[in-house]
């Protein structure tokens, strides 16, 4: 239970599939717990996540590994996140520090495109639980040599959320580092280059150097595991595990003493960035169809009040006329008769329509200049590249078996990658738009804009279109 008194340390992890997150807090939990892999061995390990692993001892023999059980973690299929969901998962750093690790799915799921969305809008309503971060951590591994699609779009994706206020709050972790000498080994020139490349489009430097990253060794960790479960090891292994053992401590105290130092980052800032890029995406289509609607009864207004300026027919025949037409957007026309019927009523109807125009405009354009001013990646540009690698694996199986090919696949890819270059066009054209002010975006703003543009949408009956948002007030 935390007291009133101590220092709590909020660390969000993330990462790609399968690089090892859950037994990544594992290893961290005892690296902190016992200073020496001795003491580990003759102590009582804590397992915060169950894990599952295979080793192989000194006679090449082959041993499963099972610590625990959880209905959250799935270790049967291979390239699908093992954590289902995010959780948290503390302990007690010393007496006066409580460390909160939230654990969360991979990115990169074989599952898919869709997955990988969910398993992102699942991690942004979990850390609403939250008031701040410490840390957001993602976890590599030491040994990519190039920058693959792979790569390009996890990167992209997790930053993608992130707000610019969360750029020194990111640390890279970097596991399994033993076979690299405890260094990031051919993972930093990748790493680098795709945060120079967002450097040069969004002018946010996350930097890459020893405050930021940070080498540990699950594998040591494994050794513990599988000595506790009888698995025999000579002694020169036992060595070498215990000088691993000894590095990953001196890791693990050194990155709980940098984000201990860190401003926190408010999870408020990261959320609200999150709600501006879904208003632009999700009512730029339902803003276009009000403004040509609004456009439409604004001709109308102006062919009625021709009528009634240029009639000169009895009072009776222009009572009958006094009625103004007015386009719903199911879409279907009715005559619905105005309650003033005057030339002044149709006046202030205009009036009141060009005025909504020129409000929603101007609220579609603040939410994307607040997403260009404080978004570390306004879109994954790599998006598009990662869907084409999977349509390309489509592809080749449609020809090696096309009379059993389900082409239902290759076509929602398709139109995926279709719908994605919309969006990206959509907010590409938003953010030009809104160069025109320099006026700076707060989340304060957001919030007053997201309940004048719910206003108009519920005053003029148009709620129909609130279903293609996803944002709350």
């Amino acid at each position: 239970m935390t007291t009133s008194t101590q220092k709590e340390i909020n660390i969000l992890l993330l990462g790609e599939t399968g690089v090892g997150k859950s037994t990544f807090i594992n290893a961290l939990r005892n690296y902190l717990k016992f200073k020496t892999l001795d003491e580990a061995l003759y102590g009582e390990m804590e397992l915060l996540i169950p894990s599952k692993f295979v080793i192989t001892n000194e006679d090449y023999e082959e041993t499963t590994i099972e610590l625990g059980d959880d209905s959250n973690e799935n270790f049967e299929n291979v390239g699908m996140s093992a954590t289902q969901s995010c959780r948290e998962y503390n302990f007690n750093y010393d007496s006066n520090t409580i460390v909160r690790f939230i654990d969360s799915p991979g990115i990169g799921d074989t599952r898919g495109i869709d997955k990988d969305k969910e398993n992102l809008e699942n991690i942004l309503k979990f850390i609403r639980n939250y008031d701040y971060l410490n840390g957001i951590c993602i976890l590599l591994k030491p040994n990519i040599p190039r920058l693959t699609v792979l790569f390009k779009f996890c990167i992209q994706e997790l930053l993608s959320h992130l707000h610019k206020s969360a750029k020194d709050n990111i640390v890279f972790c970097f596991a399994d580092c033993r076979g690299t000498l405890y260094r990031p080994g051919q993972t930093i020139q990748p790493l680098k280059e795709q945060l120079k490349i967002l450097k040069q489009r969004s002018s946010v430097e996350i930097k890459t150097n020893k405050e930021t990253m940070y080498c540990f060794d699950n594998e040591s960790f494994r050794f513990l595991a599988a000595s506790k479960n009888k698995v025999h090891f000579d002694d020169m292994d036992r060595e070498n595990f215990a000088e691993s053992w000894k590095r990953s401590v001196a890791e693990s105290v050194r990155l709980l003493q940098h984000l201990g130092f860190r401003n926190p980052h408010k999870v408020q800032d990261t959320l609200t960035l999150n709600d501006a890029r879904n208003v632009v995406l999700n009512l730029a289509r339902p803003l276009a169809v009000m403004q040509q609607n609004i456009q439409t009864n604004v001709k109308m207004v102006e062919d009625h009040q021709n009528v009634i300026d240029n009639c000169i027919e009895f009072i009776q025949e222009l009572k009958k006329r006094l009625y103004i037409p007015r386009q719903f957007l199911e879409p279907k026309q009715q005559d619905i008769p105005e309650s003033e019927s005057s030339i002044k009523g149709c006046k202030q109807r205009l009036k009141q329509l060009e005025s909504e125009q020129k409000k929603i405009t101007e609220i579609n354009i603040c939410f994307a200049k607040f997403l260009s001013q404080n978004a570390i990646v306004i879109f994954n540009d790599s998006y598009a590249e990662y869907l084409e690698h999977f349509i390309h694996e489509e592809k080749i199986k449609k020809s090696a078996d096309p009379a059993n090919y389900n082409n239902e696949i290759l076509e929602g890819l398709e139109r995926t990658k279709k719908e994605y270059l919309e969006k990206i066009r959509i907010i590409k054209e938003a953010i030009e738009t809104s160069y025109s002010s320099e006026d700076k975006i707060t989340t304060e703003h957001i919030e007053r804009y997201e309940k004048e543009l719910y206003l108009i949408l519920f005053e003029n009956q148009w709620v129909n279109l609130l279903k293609y948002t996803q944002i709350s007030i």
